[in-house]
């Protein structure tokens, strides 16, 4: 006697049929994404009607070249984070003339205002200045020739997630681009950066800066 054949057999191989074809797309894709160390890093510009320098005008990548910079996209409300690189440059004494600092605030990821978060940098760069002029006297913070001066973060906001859809980031509060002075792409790092990757970062700046 015959019975019919069941046909679950099947659907289980149009389900892999239908995995495979996801993945023949999915992956490429995903790839694709993924920052690519030595080639250059993509024209990146932010207008002012994107958010630009915290000053005021528009940022351009290109402006950073000349010498090494450690480009930094992150959460404004994570600024914690950057607490190693910050501790690795004071310890490196790396100077204005040896490397670029630059963060990217992405203000879209926060729940504050742009106009809490711009007033905050503010206040952390008024601090960060105070603190400068208490260590050297404010005498020689106030002319000392800005190459000679200890390198601090160019704050950069982007309130259209320009860079991240630019490079196609994921959504990690940190994604950190060390480029050497023709803005090429030495290193590429998504994450908690620890105190060793700082000061390996800041290490790596020194030497490309020669």
């Amino acid at each position: 006697m015959a019975y019919p054949m069941p046909n679950y057999p099947r659907v289980v191989v149009v389900q892999k049929s239908w995995i495979v074809l996801v993945l023949l797309f999915v992956i490429p894709s995903f790839v694709r994404a993924q920052p690519v160390q030595g080639t250059p890093i993509p024209k990146l510009v932010l207008s002012e009607t994107d958010g630009g320098k915290l000053g005021g005008g528009a940022w351009k990548c290109s402006d950073e070249k000349g010498k090494p910079c450690l480009l930094v996209l992150v959460h404004p409300d994570r600024l914690d984070l950057l607490s190693p690189i910050d501790r690795a440059v004071a310890e490196s004494l790396l100077n204005a003339s040896e490397g670029s600092l630059v963060k990217v605030m992405d203000t879209r990821l926060s729940w504050k205002p742009d106009g809490m978060i711009q007033a905050g940098a503010w206040l952390g760069q008024i601090a960060g200045k105070w603190n400068e002029a208490r260590e050297s006297g404010i005498i020689q913070a106030l002319f000392t020739d800005r190459k000679n001066k200890p390198a601090s973060w160019t704050v950069v906001y982007d309130q259209n997630q320009v860079i991240r859809s630019k490079l196609k980031l994921n959504d990690r509060p940190v994604h950190i681009f060390l480029l050497d002075k023709r803005g090429i792409i030495i290193s590429y790092f998504a994450g908690l950066p620890t105190e060793s990757d700082a000061r390996l970062w800041v290490q790596m700046m020194k030497k490309l800066g020669v």
